[in-house]
């Protein structure tokens, strides 16, 4: 049996306001609410993981309630240890998974997903970056299959895309391309390493780990311009970035080259993906990564030309579909 893993940047989701406007289904957050709601519906979404959620989450509540009662979902923000306080809108993540498939694992002390902050920055070099922390730490989830010994850690992303203000001057004079490039060697050299060999306390459960998110780089392969992502990342023992397979202890595929952030008329970009190791890969990944076009599907009524849906989706729900890939436990 295949589940359908999605990730979806919801663009400022906010509740802000929601429990005022709750009886009228014209309302700005209803209406974005109700169009969430129909993707994952239609999509036959299993997990969601979510990026840009405000308000501690409060949206997830609602949207769990409308798709009734086999969904549960939790949201964190990071920052706690962080050295950069800049997103004054407290942005969080989410995830959100039908209970009737999955439950959940504790990690360490905590029973639901949590921020992880556990990882050394340093990349053993002289470089300006060695020794940075993330600017916004990921968040881990364990959900393991109902009535089976397989498990699927879920660690979701949001790299920024530009120096937040008030940095302390570790990155002066480093760009915002290369500041991402170092999140995303972090993220897939240290931190995904340390969650796909934490082994010890799964009691027979077989794990697989898969990184997604809003990576805001393109994929190589996407033929977007300044692509800066690699299909293939390779890393050493310590988690650094190293050229070729002869040095490489793991090899992370990231993968999903279809357009997925959009402007008023367009879509732009290619920024979310899913990433994984090679064991992943080739015990549970089904078919392709993709985009789901919820422009053209989900525009909503009175939304007719290519333009009018471009329009009235970025406005109504956010300015990035969702991504979606499928995976099987064998």
């Amino acid at each position: 049996m295949s589940y359908r893993i999605g990730s979806f940047n919801v663009r400022n989701w906010s509740g802000s306001g929601y429990e005022d406007q709750i009886a009228n289904q014209d309302a700005p957050s209803v209406r974005k609410l109700n169009r969430i709601a129909e993707i994952i519906r239609e999509e036959r979404l299993d997990i969601v993981a979510f990026q840009e959620v405000l308000s501690e989450g409060k949206m997830l509540e609602s949207l769990k309630r409308r798709l009734g009662g086999n969904w549960e979902a939790h949201w964190d923000k990071p920052g706690k240890n962080s050295p950069y306080k800049g997103d004054k809108r407290s942005e969080g993540y989410g995830f959100l998974w039908r209970i009737d498939k999955f439950e959940l694992i504790p990690i360490g002390k905590r029973d639901r997903p949590s921020i992880w902050e556990n990882y050394d920055p340093s990349n053993g070099t002289s470089d300006i970056l060695n020794g940075v922390r993330l600017i916004r730490d990921p968040l881990y989830g364990r959900f393991k299959l109902r009535n089976q010994r397989f498990e699927l850690r879920l660690i979701t992303i949001h790299i920024l895309s530009d120096k937040p203000a008030g940095m302390t001057t570790e990155l002066d004079g480093v760009g915002a391309l290369d500041m991402r490039q170092n999140e995303f060697d972090i993220l897939a050299g240290k931190i995904y390493a340390r969650v796909a060999d934490r082994h010890k306390d799964i009691h027979g459960v077989v794990p697989y780990t898969i990184m997604l998110g809003d990576y805001n780089l393109n994929l190589e392969s996407s033929s977007v311009h300044r692509a800066t992502v690699p299909d293939m990342a390779c890393f050493d023992a310590q988690g650094r970035r190293v050229e070729g397979t002869a040095r490489a202890r793991r090899i992370i595929y990231t993968v999903q080259k279809e357009l997925t952030s959009l402007s008023p008329s367009a879509y732009t970009n290619n920024f979310d993906h899913f990433s994984y190791d090679g064991r992943t890969r080739a015990a549970i990944i089904k078919g392709e990564a993709k985009r789901i076009d919820a422009v053209r599907k989900y525009a909503g009524t009175g939304a007719e030309t290519e333009a009018e849906k471009f329009a009235a989706y970025h406005s109504s729900v956010s300015d990035h579909v969702p991504i979606v890939i499928e995976i099987d436990f064998k």
